[in-house]
């Protein structure tokens, strides 16, 4: 009898999960103007640059990533959006807080957004995820 209960919540357990995959299949996104670094949705520019800048943090005995330059971005095609960045690390987990910048207007082709109050490992944040959102 005990095996009989174990396998009806297993089989439970299995149909629930098949019921949130099911439901997260109909997911649409309404931003008109969206991108990022690994794979393009649809964006206001799909050519953006990054940088991150660093310097050595005796607190944590090692250096830390202080900012995140992103560059060539289409000040015509992103006006009004902003840029938010987070930083993962090798298997693509966050590595700290996301950081957004301000809105981008003309003659913005550029945005620096800082990391250094995070004291976030540079060697842990190996890659930099940009998402251009809004405008």
């Amino acid at each position: 009898m005990r095996i009989t209960k174990l396998g009806f919540i297993g089989v439970g357990a299995l149909l629930a999960g098949s019921a949130v995959f099911g439901s997260a299949t109909g997911i649409t996104n309404a931003v008109d103007k969206l991108g990022g670094s690994s794979a393009q949705i649809a964006t206001c520019d799909a050519s953006i640059g990054t940088s991150i800048a660093t310097a050595y943090e005796p607190g944590i005995s090692e250096y830390e990533v202080t900012t995140v330059t992103i560059t060539g971005i289409d000040d015509t095609a992103c006006d009004g959006a902003v840029v938010k960045v987070t930083l993962s690390d090798v298997g693509g987990a966050a590595v700290g807080t996301e950081v957004t910048s301000t809105a981008i207007a003309s003659g913005d082709t550029s945005k620096i957004l800082t990391f250094s109050t995070q004291n976030l490992s540079a060697v842990d944040a190996t890659q930099v995820n940009v998402l251009l959102a809004g405008g």
